[in-house]
């Protein structure tokens, strides 16, 4: 009988301890009231999570994204219907695109700017960049296949061609940027070329805080 007892008394207090647990995490978990925007495996920008370049110069450059997600509202005019997304670099990121609110006649509300694309290769985009003004088209040059940046192997490899041209909006003198990105899945952007393949900045560390 006492040992009876005793099973109950062990397995009541296991039940307690049990759900303290549980409600400490759930406590230590944030939650959001508006519908939370994940990250995509290529632009893996899960909060608290940061990634360190070395630049051609041997500078250090370091992007990190916020916390905990950030709000910003859906339609740019502060309604009630907001979405709460990584706030990146300075950026609300919406899967593969940044959010930017502006008065700018061409840009009204909500607008989307593409950061890149996971589709096939040869895919072009092009888009308006504001308040800058220029066009900019991107091409999926290639895709799926390892590289190696600062003797780390990376995987599923995607290549993005961005060439961006024009004098903006209140600038009459025009550009011309060309510029290869390589991102790799669940790892986010390892390496940055300028024209002619010269490196801009190369992916020495990182950290993903899923």
């Amino acid at each position: 009988m006492h040992r009876r007892k005793l099973n109950r008394l062990v397995f009541f207090f296991s039940l307690l301890i049990f759900w303290a647990c549980s409600q400490e995490n759930d406590l230590g978990r944030p939650t959001y009231a508006h519908p939370t925007i994940e990250p995509l495996p290529y632009l893996p920008v899960y909060p608290g999570s940061y990634w360190i370049y070395v630049d051609s110069k041997g500078d250090t450059i370091v992007k990190s994204s916020a916390k905990e997600y950030r709000s910003v509202s859906a339609d740019c005019q502060g309604s009630e219907d907001s979405i709460m997304v990584p706030f990146y670099d300075g950026m609300y990121i919406h899967g593969y695109n940044y959010i930017m609110c502006t008065d700018y006649p061409l840009a009204k509300n909500k607008r989307f700017h593409g950061i890149l694309r996971d589709d096939s290769v040869g895919t072009l985009v092009q888009y308006w960049s504001i308040p800058r003004g220029f066009n900019s088209t991107q091409i999926i040059e290639r895709r799926d296949f390892s590289l190696i940046v600062n003797g780390e192997q990376y995987d599923s490899v995607l290549v993005v061609l961005d060439y961006s041209s024009g004098g903006g909006l209140y600038n009459n003198d025009p550009y011309i940027e060309n510029s290869r990105k390589y991102y790799a899945k669940n790892v986010g952007l390892i390496l940055e070329e300028g024209g002619n393949y010269v490196t801009r900045k190369a992916l020495i560390a990182y950290y993903i805080n899923r």
